[in-house]
């Protein structure tokens, strides 16, 4: 918002006043309602924590490793995807809330992305973005890369050799030190501005090998899927 609340650049809703205005996002005209905070608190970025992060995984459920888990049906049916997914992406929870881990390059586990039935979706304090990094997955072998944890668990339940990145904007560098020995990438982007322009910087990062797709017309890789049409 600007310093006098005249104007505001959303980055996600295409359209306002103006063309893109930067690489940031639209500009619109507020409605003259905006009041301007009398306070603003600055937060305190906590530093990742690699074992607290380890002590809050192992600590939730379920503790083994069988694939057809209570705990995790009801995000299953939600989000329309095959168990295999949540499976191989080590998915745990904690009562209506579902933890899926991140990794660096090296196959640490720096974070945990949060979400719940509703769709809200945060991190657990202390986390580091990282790399969804299924089981099984072979960095020698052509790999597809998905937006987000719900696209990522519904393309593993179809490719096994699959990637995710929590958003956009992430993930880039953990991807290319990664992928070094990958002979061939497909990079599928949300159907819109900001995942489609993300995507061909993510390809501009990983090389010649790499490849940008849309979902014909859905929103995303798991509408996509979904619609049966993506095979």
């Amino acid at each position: 918002v600007e310093e006098n609340g005249e104007y505001a650049i959303c980055c996600r809703i295409e359209g306002g006043m103006y063309p893109m205005v930067s690489w940031n996002g639209w500009k619109y005209r507020l409605n003259g309602n905006y009041i301007k905070p009398k306070k603003i608190v600055k937060t305190t970025v906590e530093p990742p924590n690699v074992e607290y992060i380890r002590k809050v995984y192992n600590n939730l459920f379920p503790k083994d490793d069988y694939i057809c888990s209570m705990y995790l049906l009801d995000l299953m049916r939600q989000l329309k995807i095959k168990m295999i997914g949540l499976y191989l992406l080590r998915v745990k929870s904690d009562r209506f809330v579902y933890y899926f881990p991140m990794y660096d390059s090296l196959g640490n586990m720096v974070g945990l992305k949060k979400r719940n039935l509703e769709g809200k979706k945060w991190c657990q304090s202390k986390s580091r973005l990282g790399i969804y990094w299924p089981k099984g997955f072979n960095r020698t072998k052509p790999t597809i890369i998905c937006e987000g944890e719900s696209d990522t668990a519904a393309m593993l339940g179809y490719y096994s050799n699959v990637l995710g990145r929590p958003s956009a904007y992430s993930g880039g560098q953990y991807l290319k030190e990664l992928l070094v020995k990958c002979p061939k990438v497909c990079i599928i982007a949300d159907n819109e501005l900001i995942g489609l322009r993300e995507a061909n910087r993510l390809q501009g990062v990983l090389g010649p090998k790499s490849y940008v797709v849309t979902p014909g017309g859905y929103k995303d890789a798991r509408e996509w899927i979904n619609s049966r049409t993506f095979e």
